[in-house]
């Protein structure tokens, strides 16, 4: 009815949204600005109706409100799409953590296979070649096979030490985040030549293992990436505890990449750390400038 009084308009809207559009339509009267609002309108059969909203008072010459003037459109069908959306990504993230969790649990189970199993057969292989080498030391040919034989188990069981914590960092078990992040970054100095400093400010003494396995995951990640990717003459890991939060940065000084171009390509580091600190209510941040590095921030609350 378009001679309907605010009044009389507001009592057909949904309780909770009177409010709301009271508001909307006074400071249209008060300070002249166009009106807009979504509300709901409760019908006899039961249905409701979501409803958008837009007018302008009409003032006479002395500057006294006249009339409201506008439309009203239907958008039931727009908010309904919203929450079927909405319901779709929080079973998209929830699938995701599920994901991700029977990840890290067949990544656990992996590691403790090569770690009891597999590297154990392979000690006995290396004590057998050594035996084996003591018996035939004057042949010093075979000796020459035995032992090339032998450097290769060796070298073996060291790959299938270090692939059993990259699966599972027992590190993180023992010595903790930052303890973890620090033999780490010792490794991947000697391994990539690339100078990495780390720095840990942290007050409590225990961080909840789903969190530090996540920031363990995407600074493991990213130093990767510094390795292949940015040329970069220095790196650092800063992780900090401040205000119920925890912070872990990783900045490099190499030529930097479009971070866009980054999320959409084919790789699955952004996406997975993303991801990874999303389920645990945090952000993530990366700022990069070609030719000026790269810095990427997590951020996880301490529950």
């Amino acid at each position: 009815d378009p001679e309907t009084t605010p009044e009389g308009f507001l009592t057909l809207l949904h309780p909770e949204d009177r409010g709301p559009v009271g508001q909307a339509i006074n400071r249209a009267i008060i300070d002249g600005v166009p009106y807009e609002s979504e509300f709901r309108v409760p019908h006899r059969d039961g249905s409701i109706r979501w409803i958008r909203g837009i007018g302008k008072v009409v003032f006479d010459e002395q500057g006294k409100p006249l009339r409201m003037i506008g439309i009203n459109q239907d958008i039931t069908g727009q908010k309904n799409s919203d929450v079927q959306l909405r319901q779709s990504h929080r079973q998209i993230r929830a699938l995701a953590g599920r994901l991700i969790n029977a990840q890290e649990t067949e990544r656990r189970r992996i590691s403790r296979e090569l770690h009891d199993d597999l590297n154990q057969r392979v000690a006995t292989l290396a004590l057998a070649i050594s035996r084996l080498k003591r018996k035939l030391t004057a042949q010093p040919e075979i000796m020459a096979d035995l032992n090339a034989l032998y450097d290769q188990t060796n070298d073996l069981s060291d790959d299938i030490r270090q692939l059993s914590h990259q699966l599972h960092p027992v590190a993180l078990e023992h010595l903790g985040l930052a303890g973890a992040l620090q033999g780490y970054i010792s490794e991947f100095e000697k391994e990539t030549g690339i100078p990495t400093s780390f720095s840990a400010r942290i007050r409590r003494d225990k961080i909840p293992f789903e969190i530090s396995v996540c920031l363990y995951r995407i600074a493991l990640e990213a130093l990767r990436n510094i390795a292949r990717h940015s040329q970069a003459k220095s790196a650092a890991v800063v992780l900090e505890e401040d205000d119920q939060v925890l912070q872990m940065s990783v900045v490099d000084s190499g030529i930097g990449f479009e971070v866009e171009t980054g999320r959409r390509g084919s790789g699955l580091g952004l996406l997975s750390a993303q991801e990874r600190v999303n389920l645990l209510q945090g952000t993530f941040d990366v700022v990069s400038t070609p030719t000026k590095g790269t810095k990427l921030t997590a951020t996880i609350p301490l529950r």
